[in-house]
């Protein structure tokens, strides 16, 4: 299991050399309006 993967299942969001784009991108899908 990667460390993201290990944190998602503890609850905690982590994104590791991830454009800032993209982790708005992932973001928004799981939450309403504005970021």
């Amino acid at each position: 299991m990667d460390d993201e993967s290990a944190a998602w299942s503890q609850g905690i969001l982590s994104f590791s050399d991830k454009p800032l784009s993209e982790v708005i991108a992932t973001l928004s899908r799981y939450r309403n309006g504005a970021l």
